[in-house]
């Protein structure tokens, strides 16, 4: 074996020595470059100590909701909707409420939510109910509200400086910008467009579940020092979602006057439990929910039909293996094209399932997939109406569109068991009555009278119970 000589290893213990020398002044100099961008730009929004002192904030806006992949069509011009919204901070005792009301499609809506010091409140000013949780959570709360302005953004980026780190350069909208990215509690990383120039957040993005989400800030105004954007938006996967458009700011004033809670209103028991769970539907249908992500799955002698495409077929399907461990999944059912219905598209391809939709929505889907599978997927189309059957099941597939959510909207029933499952048409509260008839949940009922429909559960993609046909039909003789 070759010796190796003293000055040889001194050598190598220098390199190596100096190698991580380079790594550390590295990881240093990040982290200073870092902190230089951030004294910079909250000088930029009025100061550090004027940032930091911002301790009450309350914020008016006039709300565009954009409804890219969300319209009646899967193509644009996309639907709009208006909505106005109130939402306060209190960064010292972490406190935060968000008060919005909008009409649309025939439902009236107005509702408030706080995170108190020692619970989180529900009210429903429509139906005159409430719900309170012994456990608010100011950061999951209030983080929406924060994400979607650039100032508050700014201060949570000095509240939580120590996780930032400098990610490069970049040209935005003809200027250059440092990619800044950092952590806050209650959600993924948030990369930040910061103008090397204005040293203004431009742009921030941050990815949940499959979509990435964009949010933009403009118009900047001063309110008592600290410079605000009257404009903040943000996009989801390319398509335009909302609009805030900030009427007022009141800054470090105490929020009593916001926080009030309706005595008389009725109290509701508190929200289910979100957790991944089989519901036996009765003679082989299943019910799987999973934290407002339900599919519904249903057995026949040689194999399985799943309905409901929202994110995580994947973990639905191990839950429901726990019911039915080996037969086939042969096809899913797209009740209709948004994008969180067909947000598991890709684990249903990858699964081995076939698509059942509307003709109308094959392209949406078919783009959902990656580019190498598009051509591949396997479609068969529901007009109408679909039947599938053997002698120890019956589902059909019915398109109760148009409706005023979507042009085309599948709904499986199966009359045997008396069960439908639709998604988006009708609301299903954890406790309480089911809200005032809509024009979508007028839609279901016109549907089951149509098709003389013998009902007894309405499974839905996004409630944790089932409803009656009774709560839907008391809930449809209710008008605003």
């Amino acid at each position: 074996m070759k010796k190796i000589s003293i000055k040889t290893l001194m050598a190598i213990v220098v390199s190596l020595a100096s190698l991580s020398l380079s790594a550390t002044n590295f990881t240093q100099q990040n982290v200073e470059k870092s902190q230089a961008i951030i004294a910079k730009t909250l000088e930029a929004y009025g100061g550090a100590d004027k940032i930091r002192q911002l301790n009450q904030v309350v914020v008016d806006y006039d709300v565009l909701n954009v409804q890219g992949g969300q319209s009646r069509k899967p193509e644009p011009p996309w639907d709009t909707s208006t909505a106005k919204r109130t939402t306060g901070f209190d960064f010292a005792n972490q406190i935060t409420f968000t008060e919005g009301s909008s009409e649309n499609a025939g439902a009236r809506n107005h509702n408030k939510t706080l995170a108190l010091e020692d619970k989180l409140v529900n009210v429903n000013y429509v139906l005159k109910t409430k719900t309170e949780n012994p456990e608010p959570d100011f950061n999951v709360q209030a983080g929406p509200s924060l994400r979607s302005n650039g100032t508050l953004l700014a201060k949570r980026l000095q509240q939580f400086a120590s996780s930032a780190r400098h990610m490069g350069e970049i040209q935005f909208n003809d200027a250059k910008h440092d990619l800044l990215s950092f952590t806050m509690p209650g959600g993924p990383a948030i990369t930040l467009y910061i103008d090397q120039k204005t040293s203004l957040i431009s742009k921030s993005e941050r990815v949940v579940g499959n979509f990435l989400v964009e949010y933009y800030f403009e118009d900047h105004k001063k309110v008592d020092g600290v410079l605000f954007p009257m404009k903040n938006s943000y996009t989801v996967d390319g398509d335009p979602a909302q609009t805030f458009t900030a009427k007022s700011y009141v800054l470090n004033k105490p929020l009593d006057e916001y926080l009030s809670i309706p005595d008389k209103f009725q109290l509701l028991d508190p929200p289910l439990p979100r957790d991944m769970k089989t519901h036996n539907l009765g003679d082989n249908v299943y019910w799987v929910t999973q934290n407002f992500q339900n599919s519904l799955f249903v057995e026949f002698k040689d194999y399985v039909i799943m309905v409901g495409g929202l994110a995580g077929v994947t973990q639905r399907i191990e839950e429901f293996r726990k019911s039915v461990p080996d037969k086939p999944i042969k096809h899913i059912v797209m009740t209709h094209h948004h994008s969180d219905h067909i947000g598991g598209s890709q684990e249903a391809f990858n699964a081995g399932m076939s698509f059942i939709a509307a003709e109308q929505h094959e392209n949406v889907i078919r783009e959902a997939l990656a580019e190498e599978d598009r051509k591949s997927a396997k479609f068969e189309f529901v007009e109408d109406k679909r039947v599938f059957s053997d002698d120890s099941q019956r589902l059909e597939i019915i398109d109760m569109g148009p409706t005023d959510h979507t042009e085309h909207f599948l709904l499986a029933y199966l009359p045997e068991q008396g069960v439908i499952f639709e998604a988006d048409h009708m609301q299903i509260p954890d406790s309480g009555p089911v809200p005032y008839r809509t024009d979508n949940s007028a839609a279901i009922v016109e549907t089951i009278q149509k098709h003389k429909m013998k009902v007894k559960h309405i499974a839905s993609a996004h409630a944790a119970r089932t409803a009656t046909l009774d709560e839907l039909m008391k809930s449809y003789k209710k008008t605003f």
